[in-house]
């Protein structure tokens, strides 16, 4: 177990994958034949590059092939068995192994218990939204479930400027509505996952930025409410979380 305060990059490469998969499903929903377009002449608007600067006409985009269905599935099955692969024994994913020690700073264990919470979040939303009735995917989502239903609670601020617990509370929302929706007909259930949800919520309420919104470091004052400036990402990620709350009756105006 490394001792450095560094953190390693497959944290990142797990929760990567993860995010793949949700876009690969959206790409495969709407993926169709693409049509043939004339090419226009070339002009010096051709590259878009050339100048970048150069707002007198539109640029030419170049003209791509869209992916077929079969590719966009054969990219989520690769997807789906990396994760799969990776899963720990305990249900979560995510390590801390370094083989590239000095990738990022994380304090431990805060950024590590951050991490491994979001990346397992993820990956459980990841599985679901596949909507994947294979074996190996049901027990993986029903491990990680456990995992993070037991774990979430611990999840707080590394130290005063690193407040990476956010992504956590964020992506375990997402991944809590997503358990809540499959647990249609277990009323005790649902109202745990509930429960589970709301205190996440609580939890970005105190985490939530002077300026209203969301960051992850706090480089000015390290006050107990964090007074570094909100990051345009964490917000969009936290706001959807709430929206999806609100889609299964959860009261999340106030946080938004």
């Amino acid at each position: 177990m490394p001792t450095s305060k560094w953190f390693c990059a497959q944290f990142f490469f797990v929760l990567l994958t993860a995010n793949s998969l949700l876009a690969a499903n959206l790409f495969q929903q709407q993926a169709q034949d693409a049509v043939p377009q004339e090419q226009e002449s070339f002009s010096p608007r051709q590259h878009i590059l050339d100048d970048a600067f150069d707002f007198s006409s539109e640029p030419v985009l170049p003209s791509i092939d869209a992916p077929s269905p079969e590719s966009v599935q054969a990219a989520i099955d690769r997807g789906v068995e990396y994760i799969l692969e990776n899963q720990n024994s305990d249900g979560s994913w995510g390590t801390p192994d370094a083989q590239r020690p000095f990738q990022i700073y994380a304090p431990i264990p805060g950024a590590h218990d951050a991490f491994r919470s979001a990346v397992t979040a993820l990956c459980i939303s990841a599985l679901i939204e596949t909507t994947s009735t294979n074996e190996r995917s049901l027990s993986a989502i029903a491990k990680g479930e456990n995992w993070l239903t037991e774990n979430i609670s611990h999840v707080k601020r590394a130290t005063g400027d690193a407040i990476y617990n956010v992504w956590s509370h964020a992506y375990s929302i997402q991944a809590f509505v997503r358990l809540h929706q499959r647990a249609e007909g277990n009323a005790q259930r649902q109202a745990e996952l509930k429960t589970l949800i709301e205190k996440q919520m609580e939890m970005l309420d105190n985490y939530e930025s002077v300026d209203g919104g969301w960051g992850y470091y706090d480089f000015r004052y390290q006050a107990r409410k964090p007074t570094s400036s909100s990051t345009s990402f964490v917000n969009a990620t936290v706001l959807i979380s709430l929206w999806e709350a609100k889609q299964i009756g959860i009261d999340a105006d106030a946080k938004t």
